[in-house]
């Protein structure tokens, strides 16, 4: 098991994380999305795919989230490449 953390604007009361998990939960690697102690800040518990985060956040943007990780690439700016 792995945890990301997504920094997801507005995700910080539980009615929007819950609509985040329901976003999230679609992906197979996803088991589960938590708050974390973080204003905005969410922990997703994955199995597999290192890829994913990438996905997940491309799905958030597309629903509408600001999404933001610190990683070079992120946020994302075109859909990711599925083969890469």
């Amino acid at each position: 098991m792995d945890v990301f953390e997504l920094r997801i604007r507005g995700s910080s009361d539980s009615a929007s994380l819950a609509a985040v998990r329901e976003q999230l939960l679609v992906f197979p690697e996803v088991r589960d999305v938590r708050p974390t102690p973080w204003l905005d800040t969410v922990a997703v518990v994955c199995e597999g795919d290192r890829r994913a985060p990438a996905k997940w956040a491309w799905t958030l943007q597309v629903a509408g989230y600001e999404v933001e990780r610190t990683e070079e690439g992120w946020p994302l700016e075109r859909e990711p490449d599925a083969a890469a």
